[in-house]
């Protein structure tokens, strides 16, 4: 450990900060409580209970055990695994997968060169970045944004406070709820699920993934392929699309479907598009 002293020019006050600093060539370990930052050319695991009273940086994997914590960012060269319970009080970096474990924290962003998976209950507290696929655990929260260059999903009953930004499809499992959805490839949205804003894909958009009930869009739906709206499912918006749109049985699109002509459109029974009986729509817009 070492002080130093900083003194406020303008107002003359003086404060001393004690700050620490562990250096290793090798792998360590930390057990109990190890203070100031940490730093190594290899590998760091924090066991049970452990904690680092500052920030962690590795050329190789960092591993956090049941109930540690870091205080502050991880850097690892390699992969970051957040055991159950544990806490990182900062951001984490990662040249390799990040895998948070049942009921864990990370209070900043996780930023992935790899694959991200978040536990069951656990939280996010800022976004979450990966060239890999990401999974969101079931019941769990990303208080940010999410980006793949790969696939995203959502597990039933979680929340994605932000938008959802894809290179690979999106899926949106039952009870789960985000901001807004923008793939490049397919958007699927389950029964029970709700979409905030807009989704935007390259491919279709599928609100009835997983059976025949269909999620909820609030916003507009832009697509390059088919958009399917099944049996009460529900699209707050317009609905554009180089594809077809289907509603099935009292499917409600609340403003207008825009298509190449009345071909495109099938209606199921009880289906309405901007207040109007889905075929009265067809009818006096194509």
């Amino acid at each position: 450990e070492f002080d130093v002293g900083f003194e406020h020019l303008p107002t003359g006050v003086e404060e001393t900060s004690t700050f620490g600093i562990a250096e290793t060539s090798g792998d360590i370990t930390v057990s109990g409580t190890r203070e100031g930052a940490l730093f190594s050319a290899g590998s760091i695991t924090v066991e049970q209970d452990g904690i680092i009273e500052g920030k962690a940086d590795a050329d190789g994997s960092i591993t956090m055990e049941f109930n540690s914590e870091v205080e502050g960012s991880i850097t690892s060269g390699d992969m970051v695994s957040i055991g159950q319970e544990s806490t990182v009080g900062g951001e984490v970096s990662a040249n390799g997968p990040v895998t948070m474990e049942f009921d864990s924290t990370v209070e900043g962003s996780i930023t992935s060169q790899d694959v991200v998976s978040i536990g069951q209950q656990s939280i996010v507290g800022g976004d979450v970045s990966a060239n890999g696929a990401v999974s969101v655990g079931p019941d769990s929260t990303v208080e940010g944004t999410v980006s793949s260059r790969d696939t995203v999903t959502i597990k039933e009953d979680s929340t994605v406070q932000e938008g959802i930004d894809a290179s690979g499809s999106v899926v949106i499992e039952p009870r789960a709820t985000v901001e807004s959805a923008v793939s490049d490839g397919s958007v699927l949205i389950a029964q029970n699920a709700v979409v905030e804003n807009e989704v935007i894909a390259g491919q279709s958009v599928e609100l009835g993934y997983q059976n025949d009930f269909g999620g909820t869009v609030q916003g507009s739906i832009t697509a390059g392929g088919d958009v399917s709206v099944p049996q009460d499912g529900e699209v707050g918006g317009d609905v554009t699309t180089d594809g077809t749109v289907e509603l099935g049985f009292e499917g409600m699109i609340e403003g207008d479907v825009f298509v190449s002509g009345a071909s495109d459109i099938v209606c199921g029974q009880g289906a309405m598009i901007n207040g109007q009986a889905c075929e009265e729509y067809v009818d006096e817009n194509y």
